[in-house]
């Protein structure tokens, strides 16, 4: 998610990015190296990829997703790591979206089952509706991170397998000629990142001149972005990013991002709203520090990981059943010497007709012969 409502809000202070195609933005040239953030930039590709096909098949499907964006001579990967604590309640609101999309999961391969068993017809509805509850219900487990990471270095790439999140990772890592590329607004708020690339439409957000249209100080925004509702913690009810930017732009620039903080805490329209005395612990350590604990011990395995891979599994063994029954049945052959018989000629040109099989017609009853006439039969003209 990252920060709520973060780029739409940046373009509505009068910033336009520049939207870039990828083959551009594969031939830049730039002096520094490009850090991609693999799950939040191709998290619609792991999705269908890793749902839907053996893990093989998705590494290099992912690949693909990747080398459009680059080659292993100029770009970093990094993947995330275990959930870290600063961020469990976003975690536990995800797993209880997985958990819903689980149960719409269920009932859709029940029907599914129950219409093959009935002999009925399986529609195009059905197969979507299970695709995309898989793809809602997925969880990109840490060993098969950790089996993409490796499939990567195979073929050349540096790939790091980070700590906690990416995005503290590439913040400690990136350099002001950097190119980050990611999908995750919480990019912007790190001070060391100076060009994030939002990957659905390649815009590029140069971050001075983001500072510059919007008036803003590095450490304001920093701030701006602690006091936000994001990953870490929520913001204070009913201050958007509207009503945060003009308190902090009030505020002005401070050497110290966590005066700016303070002196956000005590401004009057925060104090009267501010009920629960929300300090943004969280959100300081992650922005100013570029900390996060690791939650320890490590869950390698959602537990909603368990009812995917059962129903996964369930509804592959049901499309083994549905191929084999797709599958054309034996025809039944006929000699050269029959000839095709209609049941009857048809009254006008129609492009679907039926034609009856030979086996079938000398099943039926042979046709009765009309009666011949006898002799005595015949009348006769007498005078």
């Amino acid at each position: 998610m990252g920060l709520f409502d973060w780029f739409p809000f940046i373009r509505r202070k009068g910033y336009n990015p520049v939207l870039l195609y990828h083959t551009i933005l594969v031939s830049i040239t730039t002096t520094g190296r490009r850090r991609f953030d693999v799950l939040s930039t191709s998290f619609r590709t792991i999705g269908y990829a890793y749902s839907s096909h053996p893990q093989d098949v998705a590494n290099r499907m992912l690949q693909k997703e990747v080398e459009r964006l680059g080659n292993h001579l100029n770009m970093m990967l990094y993947l995330d790591g275990p959930q870290p604590v600063e961020k469990a309640s976003t975690a536990q609101v995800r797993e209880a979206a997985r958990m819903k999309a689980l149960d719409h999961l269920s009932t859709d391969v029940e029907t599914f089952e129950t219409r093959m068993e009935a002999d009925l017809r399986i529609r195009k509805q059905h197969f979507i509706a299970i695709r995309k509850n898989l793809v809602s219900a997925f969880y990109w487990s840490l060993p098969s991170r950790q089996h993409f990471a490796e499939y990567m270095r195979g073929v050349g790439w540096t790939v790091i397998l980070c700590n906690t999140e990416a995005d503290v990772a590439i913040a400690q890592d990136a350099q002001p000629e950097d190119i980050v590329i990611s999908s995750d607004s919480d990019m912007m708020a790190n001070a060391s990142v100076q060009t994030p690339v939002s990957q659905g439409l390649i815009l590029v957000y140069s971050m001075p001149d983001v500072l510059k249209t919007i008036e803003f100080s590095r450490n304001q925004l920093t701030a701006l972005a602690i006091v936000a509702r994001n990953d870490y913690q929520r913001n204070i009810y009913s201050l958007g990013p509207a009503s945060n930017y003009s308190i902090i732009k009030a505020i002005g620039h401070k050497s110290v991002v966590r005066d700016i903080v303070s002196a956000y805490l005590r401004d009057g329209k925060v104090v009267t709203r501010n009920t629960q005395q929300g300090t943004f612990e969280a959100s300081m350590r992650v922005f100013i520090d570029q900390l996060q604990t690791r939650i320890e011990p490590v869950v390698f395995q959602m537990p909603s990981q368990v009812v995917f891979d059962a129903c996964r599994q369930r509804f592959e063994d049901l499309m083994q059943r549905y191929n084999l029954r797709k599958q054309p049945r034996g025809t039944i052959s006929r000699s050269p010497q029959e000839n095709i018989v209609r049941v009857r000629k048809p009254q006008s040109f129609n492009r679907y007709r039926t034609v009856e099989s030979p086996i079938l017609v000398s099943e039926s009853p042979p046709p009765q012969a009309a009666p011949v006439p006898q002799e005595h039969d015949t009348p006769s003209v007498t005078a």
